[in-house]
């Protein structure tokens, strides 16, 4: 539903104050947004807080921007272009937490042929070690399982979404709602048809000792136009 003529919107320099100047300007309530885009309100504040970290997946965020622009009559590709630009700045502010290594820093001590020998024994030692507990581990616990989209409790209008993740034992087998999926390098990457409504996805691992981890995820899809989630799927997959 569009309320609004279709105009573009100027005066901000990042996506949020664009956000919040727009729905400000247009009197509407954070409820009545995610009312009529069918967005979660959660993502809804995040995005005006400008906690992009908080988002789930580029191309989901994508499609919230689609549906906030389609419903005030703006040009998505301004909301676009700002989220790349911060999308960009946050990630090269993430890599500058781990400066690279000076390979110009002079040594601390010298290196000798029994400084060689003991760091040898030591690397061994630790390598045994680290191998012992994690077998040791293994048989008391799950592997580890990550699951990175979906979110829980995502709204999203179209099928299928796809449930990305990681194991740190490729050996173990890997269950969607009960079916073994291949892995690639200890990657998941399987597409889940929805249902109209609530959707529990459940992803469980099990390695060679019987142990089993298990992460549960809700997805729901709503469903209001057929045509217009056809159209959203489109641009969603461009």
């Amino acid at each position: 539903m569009n309320w609004f003529t279709t105009k573009k919107v100027e005066g901000s320099d990042t996506l949020s104050e664009k956000l919040i100047e727009i729905r400000t300007a247009n009197k509407i309530d954070l409820d009545v947004l995610a009312d009529e885009t069918k967005i979660t309100k959660k993502y809804l504040v995040y995005l005006e807080e400008g906690r992009l970290e908080k988002m789930p997946a580029e191309i989901y965020v994508k499609g919230f921007l689609k549906k906030i622009a389609d419903f005030y009559g703006v040009d998505v590709k301004d909301f676009l272009r700002l989220y790349k630009k911060e999308e960009c700045i946050r990630q090269n502010i993430d890599k500058s937490k781990y400066p690279p290594f000076n390979l110009n820093h002079s040594p601390t001590f010298i290196i000798t042929p029994r400084t060689i020998t003991v760091l040898a024994l030591g690397i061994i030692l630790i390598s045994f070690l680290v191998f012992f507990g994690y077998q040791v581990s293994a048989i008391f616990k799950g592997p580890e399982l990550l699951i990175y989209s979906p979110s829980d409790e995502l709204v999203v209008d179209f099928t299928p979404v796809l449930v990305e993740g990681s194991i740190n034992d490729p050996d173990s087998v890997v269950y969607i709602n009960g079916e073994a999926i291949g892995l690639k390098d200890g990657k998941i990457a399987e597409e889940i048809s929805l249902t109209p409504g609530s959707n529990i996805i459940k992803i469980s691992a099990v390695n060679r000792f019987k142990k089993r981890t298990e992460i549960t995820r809700t997805v729901i899809l709503k469903v209001a136009d057929k045509k217009a989630s056809e159209a959203d799927l489109i641009y969603q997959n461009e």
